[in-house]
């Protein structure tokens, strides 16, 4: 009887407790993923943001000139592109807007040389 309680290692109870905790923190971590990723916000300002910077690098590869606007595919989201000239200095303007209601998600601006 001795031999048995010198022995080391774990009892079931503290492998039971080890699984419940485990299976706490997996279960709390997809829900709060899970909410991170099905906030229609976030998903909206992501896509917002990648528009705008697609449209900012277009702008300043091709060096456009001329003020434009179109809708996203989804037909959601509205993004505008102002361009203004100083001298030898032009600035492009994006900014987008969430279509339903008119609201100013992101704006991004860059200078470039003509």
């Amino acid at each position: 009887m001795d031999k048995l309680k010198l022995e080391d290692g774990y009892t079931i109870t503290e492998a039971l407790v080890g699984i419940i905790i485990l299976g706490l923190t997996i279960t709390l971590f997809a829900f709060f993923f899970n909410l991170v990723f099905s906030n229609p916000k976030i998903l909206l300002r992501s896509e917002a943001l990648y528009l705008a910077d697609q449209e900012i690098e277009n702008s300043l590869n091709n060096k456009v000139s001329r003020d434009t606007s179109y809708t996203n595919n989804n037909g959601n989201i509205l993004v505008e592109r102002k361009i203004s000239s100083d001298n030898n200095l032009t600035k492009v303007k994006i900014s987008v807007f969430s279509k339903s209601n008119k609201q100013i998600i992101l704006s991004l601006s860059s200078l470039y040389k003509k």
